[in-house]
């Protein structure tokens, strides 16, 4: 099952809700996670916990009963569920790049459209290092100095 619950560990106000949605009122009374820092430093533990009670539920249904409790929640996409969805193909973001070690990759272009200055992927995400040199040269950095850094693993 691929669902996202966003920190509700978090919410004081949510983390009822959600114990509700999965029939486990007791973890609401449970000292380990009563307050958020209880349940953040016995995450392991309610991680456990919940992979249990999730492994359930479909992702649909574990989606629906977190809707139904008032609980924000929703499905793992991939990358085919975006580029299919209908607000990103009436925003044109699905764009193409090519990258240098393996070619052209699909993925998901700037959500920011302007009308006076629009978004355009001009080159690929830059690849690890890529611009160190250029970017220590900026800094002051002589070829020596660099060099001496990259022998010595520091860059």
């Amino acid at each position: 099952m691929n669902i996202i619950i966003t920190e509700i560990s978090a919410s004081e106000n949510i983390w009822p809700k959600f114990c509700h949605a999965l029939d486990r009122e007791d973890l609401t009374n449970d000292e380990r996670f009563e307050v958020n820092a209880d349940r953040v430093e016995n995450r392991v533990e309610l991680d456990q916990i919940l992979d249990e009670e999730f492994a359930q539920y479909s992702t649909a249904e574990a989606v629906a009963r977190m809707e139904d409790a008032g609980v924000p929640a929703s499905r793992v996409r991939d990358m085919e569920d975006v580029f299919e969805n209908p607000q990103v193909q009436a925003r044109n973001m699905h764009q193409t790049v090519d990258l240098p070690t393996i070619g052209s990759m699909e993925m998901a272009g700037s959500p920011m459209h302007f009308s006076r200055t629009p978004t355009v992927i001009e080159r690929h995400p830059p690849l690890l290092g890529e611009h160190t040199k250029e970017i220590l040269t900026e800094f002051g950095y002589d070829d020596e100095m660099i060099t001496e850094l990259a022998d010595r693993d520091i860059i």
